[in-house]
């Protein structure tokens, strides 16, 4: 979902109207939270670089199913990430795919966080407790 909410958000023309500064605005935030080591400041950055990637999409059903979706993966990253100790991997991570979607080019940028999502997932499953050996 949130792959096809950057999409039409990409069709709105917003990149144009101001959304490539303000992607880059919050790209440096979170790098800037991550460098603190602050990691809930770096979840609460990455939150608002995905929750601005997608909030311009027109569809407003999408847009509440999306803002209650994130609430969901919120929890999760703050147990998980929290304890994670790699805040320059999801800099990294968020820098690739901001330099996608920047590119303005729907169809990569849907692709794109489509797989960030579920690589992103099957993070959050791994590191669970009942996934890890000897915990």
């Amino acid at each position: 979902l949130e792959g096809y909410a950057v999409r039409l958000t990409i069709e709105t023309g917003w990149l144009e109207g101001g959304g490539k500064r303000t992607v880059e605005r919050l790209l440096a935030d979170l790098e800037g939270a991550a460098a603190s080591g602050d990691a809930i400041a770096t979840i609460e950055a990455e939150r608002a670089f995905h929750r601005e990637l997608w909030s311009h999409c027109g569809n407003e059903q999408l847009l509440a199913f999306m803002g209650t979706l994130q609430v969901q993966t919120r929890r999760l990253l703050m147990y998980n990430r929290a304890s994670d100790g790699h805040p320059e991997t999801q800099v990294t991570t968020h820098r690739q795919l901001a330099g996608i979607i920047l590119s303005g080019q729907p169809d990569r940028a849907e692709a794109a966080i489509r797989d960030h999502v579920l690589d992103a997932a099957k993070s959050i499953v791994a590191r669970m407790p009942e996934n890890v050996p000897n915990r």
